[in-house]
């Protein structure tokens, strides 16, 4: 790692920085202040000294550091064409899975209160543009709509300028100033509050809807100069964000995020992992292998990390997409909101895990483990198992994600109700759901080099492919080997230790 120092007095982080102005004024007003003490809770004392400062630091010391390219989650490619069991396979016991990793423990995320998501057919009839009201201040004006992945969302119209272009850290020093003496932030990080709450947005897509709204904002500004309003906004807001410039003057936002993600550069400060999130007009092209970003000391408590699990559904205004899927006798039929789809369509690439935890809606949910209990109910164990795999191999067409989309997506499984092909992990993550939730199958989501797959735990003991984990008996229950029955597994796999992403209880 190489590193640059930028133009540092020795006492700039002890002693007032000239801003662009004949006066100095307080870098943080009292109304703001008193309000983001009350928001930043118990740890404010911490937040406050690296908030008070912070456009000292971003005038002070910037360090030059290298860039990491994304991780592939699955390097080996998947088949082209679907698998097919051509011939009886001998039954085999199979390696013992790799323990499922367990989730990094970070800060917590600002509090937050989520309503209660709507039913079907209930939404209020203005739902199609969320709103947040408030008490205007000097600076808050009459609700802005703005576009949001299609939706029209509505924040308060702000009465500040941004600087034409933010082209080095001077500019973005006096900009995070002139931010902070201007009397919008409180009122408006309660009304982006409470529009993320309205919508039970996580911690990344409030990041995203601030994204959006910084663009209808402030059209006729750089790129530069919106990254820096939305850096102010997330570090009041509680969260950890850093500022970076590559060599060629892309600006760029930095999120540490709970989760391990793939097919994203990053770069690590002090052990941890930053992000790059850049606007739509730059690609992971333009980043180079270093970026200059800002030196906070060290040990502080710079805030939160950013959740990409969506744990509760998401409350968005509603566009049907209806589907339905038939196999064997079996038919899974309802609506998808159509509105989640181009949101989610760039969602940065978790582990499977958390896609398996995460819900988009859960009245669509509650919806399918009715119908496969109404389908399967009467009829053993064993045979309703494989009667919902054979339903889920064959109900569903596959395709890779390269070939659907040009790009690695796994999908969340609301999604694999709306595009018209899924591959091996979008049919684990639905038969492991369904497993669970509609017959009371436990199984584990389970990791191959090229291919994701399941296990389940039997009433009975069969013949078959298995592996035993904690006392436990795992028959291999493959969605994606078309034509295999439980305790199938595919040939390639049979002396491959898996992994297990998830286990569905």
């Amino acid at each position: 790692m190489r590193k640059a120092m930028i133009i540092l007095a020795a006492c700039s982080l002890l002693t007032p920085v000239a801003a662009r102005t004949t006066k100095q004024q307080p870098s943080t007003p009292g109304k703001f202040k008193e309000f983001r003490d009350k928001m930043l809770g118990n740890y404010k004392d911490y937040r406050d000294k690296v908030l008070d400062n912070y456009d000292k630091f971003l005038d002070g010391v910037w360090t030059e550091m290298a860039t990491f390219k994304g991780e592939e989650y699955n390097p080996k490619p998947k088949p082209k064409h679907v698998p097919e069991l051509k011939q009886k396979e001998t039954p085999a016991v199979l390696p013992v899975p790799d323990e499922p990793v367990p989730p990094p423990s970070e800060p917590s995320s600002p509090s937050k209160t989520s309503p209660s998501s709507p039913e079907r057919g209930t939404t209020p009839s203005n739902a199609t543009t969320p709103s947040s009201t408030t008490t205007p201040s000097a600076a808050i004006g009459t609700p802005l709509s703005f576009d949001y992945h299609g939706m029209q969302m509505q924040l308060p119209a702000l009465g500040v300028s941004l600087m034409g272009a933010c082209r080095d850290k001077t500019d973005f020093a006096a900009q995070w100033r002139n931010l902070a003496r201007a009397d919008f932030a409180g009122d408006f990080i309660s009304a982006v509050r409470r529009l993320s709450d309205e919508c039970k947005l996580n911690d990344y897509l409030t990041f995203d809807l601030l994204m959006g709204y910084a663009g209808r904002m402030f059209p006729d500004v750089d790129s530069s100069s919106r990254a820096s309003f939305v850096h102010f906004m997330l570090n009041n807001m509680g969260y950890d964000a850093r500022l970076g410039i590559t060599d060629s003057g892309v600006t760029m936002l930095m999120l540490p995020l709970k989760q391990k993600i793939f097919a994203r550069a990053f770069m690590e400060i002090d052990g941890q992992r930053y992000y790059v999130f850049t606007d739509d007009k730059h690609t992971p092209a333009d980043i180079g292998g270093y970026i200059n970003t800002c030196q906070l000391p060290r040990g502080v408590d710079a805030g939160n990390h950013f959740d990409l699990t969506i744990p509760a559904g998401l409350n968005l205004p509603y566009k049907a997409h209806p589907f339905e899927v038939n196999f064997g006798g079996m038919q899974l039929k309802g609506e998808v909101n159509a509105n989640l789809m181009p949101l989610l369509y760039r969602y940065p690439q978790m582990p499977m895990g958390d896609y398996a935890s995460s819900t988009l809606m859960p009245t669509l949910r509650e919806d399918l483990v009715r119908q496969v209990k109404t389908q399967l109910s009467g009829i053993p164990q064993l045979e309703a198992v494989n009667t919902l795999l054979g339903f889920i191999q064959r109900g569903f067409e596959y395709a890779t994600d390269e070939e659907q989309h040009g790009f690695e997506k796994p999908y969340f499984l609301e999604e694999t109700l709306y595009y018209p092909k899924c591959d091996c992990e979008d049919r684990a993550v639905m038969y492991g759901y369904l497993l669970s939730k509609a017959l009371g199958v436990e199984n584990h989501l389970i990791f191959y080099p090229g291919h994701e797959s399941v296990a389940v735990t039997l009433d009975t003991d069969i013949e078959g492919d298995n592996y035993t984990y904690k006392g436990k008996r795992y028959m291999i229950s493959d969605p994606t080997f078309i034509g295999a029955a439980t305790g199938v597994c595919m040939p390639q796999y049979k002396t491959t230790t898996p992994k297990i992403d998830y286990v569905y209880r």
